[in-house]
């Protein structure tokens, strides 16, 4: 694939098999939904070539989406995602179309940081994906801010200082639908109180 807007770049072929090898790894999944930016839709595809289950098609969810502002996303103008025809041309069948994003893109300029509307949004996201798919094995493709608003969201004032590529979180829910983080691989984090004064992990 190419690159389709600047700040926007796509995965390159060491990161689509690390991807295939982390949906081999996988227990079985019934729901992919990923963010609507390439890189996560090209490592949705990757990973769902490798499930155990048959033929799962990644579904698109724009609240999974990172910090939607120029800073985060590296680059002076707004960042357009695909239209479903363009992505429907780009991946000819690959995707779950016919169920569309449930929300629309974030406002662009939102912001991110350490209480900033991008964190909420995420946090949120979480909860509402979760509630529509309870019950079900799924798995969510986002950004490193969502995996910072994921574990934020569960153990309070905490900084997530360390995120591989292709990491991910075990998260499950309690009977009172109280999420918890059953395992990781490739994630650490540490409160933020053991963090230097002025480092800039806290705003994170």
């Amino acid at each position: 694939y190419q690159r389709r807007v600047h700040g926007d770049p796509v995965i390159t072929q060491a990161g689509e098999e690390m991807s295939r090898k982390l949906g081999a790894s996988l227990p079985p999944i019934k729901y992919v939904i990923t963010s609507p930016f390439m890189c996560c839709i090209q490592t949705a595809l990757a990973v769902c070539t490798e499930l155990k289950e048959e033929k799962v098609l990644p579904r698109l969810d724009n609240g999974l989406s990172p910090p939607y502002n120029s800073t985060v996303l590296n680059t002076k103008t707004q960042v357009e995602i695909l239209t479903p025809k363009e992505l429907e041309n780009t991946f000819s069948g690959r995707l779950d179309l016919e169920f569309p994003s449930p929300v629309p893109m974030p406002q662009w300029g939102e912001t991110a940081g350490k209480g900033g509307e991008a964190g909420r949004r995420l946090t949120s996201a979480l909860t509402r994906i979760g509630d529509q798919y309870a019950g079900s094995d799924i798995a969510l493709v986002t950004h490193l801010d969502g995996l910072q608003a994921a574990v934020k969201s569960i153990i309070p004032n905490v900084c997530v200082y360390r995120t591989d590529y292709c990491c991910y979180l075990h998260l499950r829910r309690t009977e009172g639908s109280q999420w918890f983080i059953a395992g990781q691989e490739g994630v650490e984090w540490m409160a933020e109180s053991a963090l230097p004064k002025g480092d800039p992990h806290t705003n994170r």
